[in-house]
């Protein structure tokens, strides 16, 4: 049966938007590429020898040209030693196999402006999909199966025959006396697929005919319940501003759109199963500015009642005493700079740094309070600020301030020989305010 859905259905694009189609030789891809022809769209063919199989691969690339050259189609070609780079860089043959080809695909798109690339996935294909993740593992997501289409670089992939089953595919090559080549590989039971293939899926058919049918049939259910959750999440972190949520409302979701949001929230690469869990439980805590190191760099803070998608970055080295005057100082090690100035004299960069600073914090202070020069320079255990008339612990004042855990020792202090005169977002020392007033600004 001719379950082919039209490019156009899937892509969103107009009907005449070129196509690049993976052509394998297979049956899948041959009977594709004699679909595609009748549709009638702009059409090239890319073939991939991942340097595997040896001759039969040879045989298969000069089929794949004969075919593009007997339709008049532009032929592209990547010979790839996938044995070689797996060994490289420490993956599996199927995983490099896969990376060499998608990347060579994206390139050609990328170079001859082609939006739309096809590939001849089938029902059964998804099928064993499935049965895999099932077996290995996964979430909702992973249950939908492979998708009809997704973005794919700078365009969409698209999979017309993912409605027909193997069967369904030979049957009509046999019908319209399509040659196609077999991949040998394809029937070596120590991939984990394939396996799947020749021992599960039969037993599922002859147990339930159209099993593999009525596994499409589910996926497709699912993907719309997945959209829709998904969407569900979208708009809960619309509902928020900047990097994070409010606990109260993070905490008031179903846990199926809880961990939908957070996922959203720390992007790719996904965040596990079990690191959801541990974001949850921080979040439950509540405890300001707890955090929790997760892996690829990344680290989900409590600051203010919000849970914050953040970085885990080294503190920043220790700022050594760095005399500061009028004019701006750039503090390079921290990507800061500091504007000193008067309301009547603005200085030229304090305009500049508007554009390039996403933050900035100003305080006055009087020429005449600053004793033998002003300096930057990190905190330090033991710091104090003379504030509300008593010598109080810079770590307490940040505390009390809720100052982010990050900017704690990021911030530079402002200090002269007496000792710190402002803690940027904190405090400014007593007795620095009256007339004569310098203006201060740092920008972060």
């Amino acid at each position: 049966m001719n379950r082919f859905t039209e490019p156009h259905h899937l892509s969103g694009l107009p009907k005449d938007t070129p196509i690049l189609l993976a052509l394998s030789g297979g049956a899948d891809s041959r009977a594709l590429l004699h679909m595609l022809l009748a549709y009638g769209a702009p059409l090239s063919v890319a073939h991939v020898d991942h340097g595997i199989r040896g001759e039969s691969a040879r045989r298969d690339r000069e089929f794949c040209q004969a075919l593009a050259k007997e339709a008049g189609l532009p032929f592209y070609l990547l010979e790839a030693d996938v044995p070689a780079l797996a060994k490289q860089n420490r993956t599996g043959l199927e995983e490099q196999a896969r990376t060499e080809r998608y990347r060579f695909f994206e390139k050609i798109m990328r170079e001859r402006n082609i939006p739309i690339l096809a590939t001849a996935h089938n029902a059964t294909d998804n099928a064993e999909t499935l049965l895999f993740r099932m077996a290995r593992g996964t979430g909702l997501s992973g249950l939908c199966g492979i998708a009809p289409a997704r973005p794919f670089g700078g365009g969409v992939l698209i999979r017309p025959i993912l409605g027909m089953t193997k069967k369904d595919v030979l049957a009509y090559c046999e019908e319209h006396s399509l040659a196609y080549v077999t991949d040998e590989t394809n029937t070596d039971t120590a991939f984990a697929r394939n396996r799947i293939r020749h021992n599960v899926l039969p037993e599922l058919e002859a147990l339930y005919e159209g099993a593999a049918r009525h596994m499409a049939e589910l996926c497709g259910s699912l993907r719309e319940d997945e959209a829709y959750l998904q969407n569900a999440a979208r708009d809960i972190l619309k509902a928020e501003d900047g990097d994070g949520v409010s606990l109260s409302r993070l905490l008031s979701q179903p846990p199926a759109l809880s961990g939908r949001v957070l996922a959203l929230l720390f992007g790719e690469p996904p965040i596990s199963r079990t690191n959801r869990e541990e974001i949850l439980t921080l979040a439950r805590r509540g405890a300001p500015h707890s955090s929790l190191d997760l892996p690829d760099g990344r680290r989900a803070r409590i600051e203010n009642g919000r849970l914050i998608a953040a970085h885990a970055e080294e503190p920043p080295c220790p700022l050594p005493p760095t005399p500061v005057g009028l004019g701006a100082t750039e503090l390079v090690g921290r990507k800061m700079l500091l504007v000193i100035d008067s309301e009547q004299n603005p200085n030229e960069s304090r305009l500049s740094a508007k554009n390039i600073y996403k933050n900035e914090t100003t305080i006055y202070i009087n020429s005449d309070r600053i004793k033998n020069g002003l300096f930057v320079r990190s905190r330090e255990e033991g710091d104090t600020l003379l504030c509300h008339g008593m010598h109080k612990k810079l770590r307490k004042l940040q505390n009390e301030c809720a100052l982010a855990l990050p900017l704690r020792t990021a911030l530079p202090l402002l200090c002269d020989s007496d000792g710190i005169l402002w803690c940027p977002q904190v405090a400014l020392r007593d007795g620095a305010t009256g007339d004569a007033l310098l203006r201060v600004t740092l920008f972060y």
